[in-house]
């Protein structure tokens, strides 16, 4: 009986969450008990073997950061020209802002590293949570970010890395900026309450930019400037202070993304040759969708266009904007009532309102004439005597 008590307390011990003083929870996302550390910095592949990780750096026994809980008024974890696989995982971490000389620190920076991996970790910056510069084939994947004064996380000049299912639920600026790289997968993140765009992207090629939700920004929900050959699919982009999707894209795909309830224009697109369908598109502040680029399709010129809240259902979609672009096979947005649909319940009721009193008058007209049993014959009054 004493085992099975002490076997409970244990696990019961290993699932607590614990709250910082600001509000901000830290999240064990493992079994383990969290092991304090200092700062760490690795400046190239032999600190990984000096400072006693496990591993050998290889895709098959990479270096292993796990399980530490680093709270430090510098930069948590900072490695910088590596090229070993490494993992940092299942941590918990904090840079805390420096009272004595006002300065905010980033929780994790990975300067020209290669075949990194970051995932599963709790991460509050006083500047940036993670800031990646000149990283390649480097992952960041389940975790939960938090930013007091910068961004989520910022990464400059990225090749073939793979930004996947973190969650960032609050930042001083952008929840996520990305700038001057290549092959780059953004999938599944969740971005919210930014203080200015929940994510800005600019000047990467062939990318992948599918199934994250972005909501409650205060600027754009996702700003994408200078984007080339990539695809933006099944994104939820709802109830953003300024536009939904600010796009200056070229040779760009836009499909079955969710932009409603943004307080500005739901898409607002520049740059040429891009293709646009089976959006959902409605209830946005200034318009639906302006069109300001050349040569963009907004329709798979087959037979599936957008669906809008204001469709009227009869013929093309226009699209604000100088381009002239058209929706040429828009539908309504599913479970609102378009204005077609309306005017045709309404011109319904206008053409029953004769017929209704023509069949109420033939009813009365009908109840006013004598049956047919009636006997026939002069009406005979009788006598009264008293």
């Amino acid at each position: 009986m004493k085992r099975v008590l002490l076997l409970i307390l244990l696990c019961s011990s290993l699932l607590v969450v614990s709250s910082s003083t600001d509000g901000f929870p830290k999240v064990q996302y493992s079994a383990y008990i969290f092991a304090s550390h200092p700062s760490i910095n690795i400046t190239c592949n032999a600190d990984f073997i000096d400072q006693g990780w496990s591993g050998d750096g290889s895709p098959d026994d990479p270096f292993l950061i796990q399980n530490l809980d680093i709270t430090s008024n510098v930069t948590c974890i900072r490695i910088a020209d590596t090229t070993a696989c490494f993992i940092i995982r299942d941590c918990q971490l904090e840079s805390f802002w420096d009272e004595d000389y006002a300065l905010g620190y980033d929780a994790i920076q990975l300067y020209n590293v290669s075949n990194g991996v970051l995932e599963n970790c709790d991460i509050y910056g006083s500047a940036s949570c993670i800031f990646l510069v000149d990283c390649n084939n480097t992952e960041v994947r389940g975790c939960r970010l938090r930013s007091i004064s910068a961004t989520g996380l910022c990464g400059i000049r990225l090749q073939e890395c793979r930004i996947l299912e973190n969650n960032i639920p609050q930042s001083g600026m952008e929840g996520v900026v990305l700038m001057d790289g290549n092959d780059i997968d953004f999938t599944d993140n969740q971005i919210s309450d930014s203080h200015q765009s929940g994510v800005h992207l600019c000047n990467l090629s062939r990318c992948m930019i599918a199934d994250n939700a972005v909501s409650s920004c205060n600027g754009h929900g996702m700003h994408l400037g200078e984007i080339l050959d990539s695809s933006v699919f099944g994104n939820s982009i709802t109830l953003n202070g300024e536009y939904g999707l600010c796009a200056h894209a070229i040779t760009s795909s836009f499909v079955n993304n969710t932009v409603t309830e943004n307080h500005g224009y739901g898409i607002d697109l520049e740059g040429s040759g891009n293709n646009l369908y089976g959006n959902i598109i409605g209830g946005n502040g200034a318009s639906n969708a302006r069109d300001r680029g050349s040569n963009n399709t907004w329709d798979d010129s087959v037979s599936l266009g957008n669906a809008w809240d204001d469709y009227t259902g009869f013929g093309s979609y226009a699209i604000e904007g100088e381009a002239g672009s058209i929706d040429r096979y828009p539908s309504t947005v599913p479970g609102v009532i378009g204005p077609a649909l309306i005017l045709m319940v309404l011109a319904a009721g206008i053409l029953a309102i004769p017929l209704l009193y023509f069949l109420l008058k033939r009813v009365r007209l009908r109840h006013m004439q004598p049956s047919s049993d009636a006997k026939s014959g002069p009406l005979v009054c009788g006598s009264w005597s008293g």
